[in-house]
């Protein structure tokens, strides 16, 4: 069974990570292709943000591998859209499932 801490995946910790992708996905929508490629080695360090902030148990592990299975899809700007569009709705049902959060 998996434990989970109580302090991690709180929604201000989520919504940090969110914010971050949020403004990638303008830069790589508003540079274009040109741009893109100097943008994403700063979008795939979210990978490793994500895995100091599981180290220090503000994200679980899930969250951690959901992240890094999104940001490794993405390719130019057209994906990255895609994976901030899925990241809302994940913000959305998390939120659901956990409101006293």
């Amino acid at each position: 069974m998996l434990r989970l801490s109580s302090r991690a995946n709180k929604p201000t910790q989520l919504r940090k990570f969110y914010d971050e992708l949020c403004l990638w996905e303008t830069k790589a929508r508003n540079g274009g292709k040109e741009r893109f490629a100097e943008y994403l080695p700063f979008i795939r360090m979210m990978n490793a943000k994500a895995a100091y902030a599981e180290g220090r148990e503000l994200v679980d592990c899930n969250y951690s591998t959901l992240i890094s299975h999104c940001l490794n899809q993405v390719t130019d700007p057209a994906t990255m859209t895609r994976c901030k569009l899925f990241m809302e709705a994940f913000m959305g049902f998390y939120k659901q499932e956990r409101p006293k959060d």
